[in-house]
């Protein structure tokens, strides 16, 4: 932002930079929130989904990879920002969608709390 030069140019940087995230926090709430992860650009978002593992070889076999390797990390698509808590940000996703296989609805606490 300090290179825009100007009031318009800092204005026009804001802009663009407020309506290019829009996609990737919609992403992160998504994931953060429900343990859905969408990533309608193909490899944009930092969690990445293996559809080939399915949670239906947990019948078959006991040490089924499903839960560990469902989703990981593009470290390379992990924003600066968010690098200290990617981590976590992988594991919450991977706990919701556990939630959710299980046949349950994670709930948004800020939705809870209006709701109440």
């Amino acid at each position: 932002r300090a290179m825009a030069g100007d009031v318009e140019g800092a204005a026009l940087f804001d802009f663009l930079l407020e309506r290019t995230s829009v996609p990737f926090f919609e992403m992160l709430h998504a994931w953060l929130y429900r343990g859905v992860c969408t990533d309608p650009y193909g490899g944009e978002f930092m969690v990445q989904e293996a559809p080939h593992l399915r949670k239906e070889e947990l019948t078959t076999d006991f040490n089924c990879t499903y839960w560990q390797r469902r989703f990981s990390l593009a470290r390379e698509q992990v924003p600066a920002f968010l690098a200290a808590h990617a981590d976590a940000i992988l594991e919450t996703g991977k706990d919701l969608h556990v939630v959710r296989e299980c046949g349950h609805s994670p709930l948004n606490p800020q939705v809870v709390r209006v709701q109440k």
